[in-house]
Formats: structure tokens, sequence, C-alpha cells
């Protein structure tokens, strides 16, 4: 789920939680009207039996209050006979006023899951934005290295690797990035030897690579161990990892090359070569 849908599912939860706490005016309202409630035996004297099919009859019983008999009218859905004896509520301040049943103290349900649903959304909110400004990184310098018309590839400049990276910008010749974390911690605890080519390609049951002032390489897909690709947040396919014993061939978005073309056709090479390679999917920003 992308961080806009998980945006609008929590804005969701928060406006029906809401509403769903409104409710608890509603719910204390009916029960404070209720508060005089008396139960009180009533004889059922007269049916007109449901003949518009809307499941209910018409029902018509009398009951006593102080020595008093009334008549009361209504529908009622179970199976009835006259004589039957059925409990009503009437009200103590106006005993003229007779309904059949209480409202169940469930009401308050309702409230109390808008609570929960509140608590919910704004959760959800928050730890999308703690995520966001984690998967941001710090701010680094980065250096114009190489450019054509419409991209120019930055490298890190305050880290001890060099990595390049594709980026539209203006036409500077230093500038902030921000969104491309400093990786010097993470490689310094792995053995990793990480290659991060500026041109690649598949030709048979190989893929060349190369890295910038670097002569062409290449390394067969037999001996590959495991492939991983990344997709972001806006599931886009950002980059594909390839693995072969303590290397990892890390392929981005270059220029002249389609990275989603590269992809499916590794895939489709790797599964005639050898079906028990192992292929994964992750999900982050890169």
């Amino acid at each position: 789920m992308t961080n806009k849908e998980i945006s609008i599912r929590s804005l969701v939860f928060l406006v029906i939680g809401i509403l769903l706490i409104l409710s608890l005016v509603i719910c204390i309202n009916i029960v404070n009207s209720e508060k005089d409630l008396v139960a009180t035996d009533a004889t059922v004297i007269k049916i007109k039996e449901d003949k518009d099919g809307t499941g209910k009859n018409d029902i018509t019983a009398v009951y006593e209050v102080n020595k008093t008999t009334y008549q009361y009218n209504f529908y009622y859905k179970d199976d009835i006979k006259i004589d039957d004896v059925i409990e009503i509520y009437y009200h103590e301040k106006d005993v003229t006023s007779v309904q059949v049943g209480k409202t169940p103290k469930l009401i308050f349900l309702f409230p109390i899951a808008g609570i929960l649903l509140c608590i919910f959304g704004i959760f959800e909110l928050f730890s999308k934005h703690k995520e966001a400004e984690s998967s941001l990184g710090e701010n680094v310098k980065a250096k114009v290295i190489d450019e054509d018309e419409k991209t120019k590839t930055f490298k890190i400049i305050n880290t001890e690797e060099e990595s390049n990276y594709i980026k539209t910008a203006e036409e500077i010749e230093e500038v902030p990035v921000r969104g491309i974390k400093n990786k010097n911690e993470e490689t310094k605890t792995k053995n990793d030897n990480k290659i991060l080519p500026n041109k690649y390609r598949i030709k048979g049951d190989k893929v060349y690579y190369q890295e910038k002032g670097k002569e062409e390489e290449f390394l067969e897909l037999k001996d590959i161990s495991k492939i991983v690709k990344t997709i972001n947040s806006n599931k886009e396919l950002i980059k594909v990892t390839i693995k072969k014993d303590d290397t990892l061939l890390i392929f981005t978005s270059v220029i002249n090359t389609n990275l989603e073309e590269f992809s499916s056709e590794l895939h489709k090479i790797i599964k005639t070569i050898n079906k028990d390679i192992l292929e994964e999917i992750e999900y982050k920003e890169w």
C-alpha cells in the first residue's frame, strides 16, 4: 500500500471515528429520556394482521396504571394472539407515552468504536510521518559528474565510498541532495562488494556491465545465487540487485537502458538456466 493510500485510509478512519464519537451526545440523550420508564404488562385485545407484506401486525393492547386503564396501539413483528400478555414501558411523567422496549446500553459501543478508530488513524499517520522522515536520510552534498539533456548523475562527496545516482536537476555545479542516505555505517558492517554500473546489458547467458572509468566486465547468469527487485511506494521498479558470492551488482535506471525491460529479460533467462535461483521483491525507497 502506498503512502498516499495510507494517508487517505487514515483520514477516513479519523472522519468516521469523529462522527461516531459525536454520536455519544445522541446516546446520552436517548438514555436520559428513558430514565423514568416503568415496566408493566399489557394485554392484547385486537390484532390487525399484516396484509401489506411489511412483516408487522397492528396491535391494540390495554394496560393499567394507578387503577386507570389505557389503550396502546403499536406494531409487533413476532407471532401474537389475542389475550397474550406482553411487557411494555410507559413514562412515569406521562403514562400515555409508551414504548415496547428500552434502548440497549450497547449503543455506547458506537462512540467507543469511534475513539478506537481515531486512535488507529492518528497512530497510522504518525507512523507514516516518522517512516517518511527516516527514509529521507541525512542531508548530503552531491556534485554533477555526468549529464545529458534531461538528466544528471550525482555523486555523494561526503562519504568514503563513491555512489552515483541519476536525478533530474537544474544546471548547477553543486547541489544539496536530500533523500540519499549516508551508507558509511551500513557498508562497514557488511563484507559484500557492491558494484553500481552506469552501463549494463544482457547477451546470451551473461550480463555485461561497466563502471564509470573502467572496462566492461561480464557475469555468467548460472553463477547467480539471488536476485532482489526493489519497488518504491509508487509501485515503480527502482533497483535490481544480483548476488554472486560476496559481490552485489546493483542495477538502477541509467541513460539509454530500461530497467523494467532488463528485469523482465533477466527473469526469463534465469528461469531457463536454473529454476532454483532465489528471486525476491522488497519494498522501500532508493
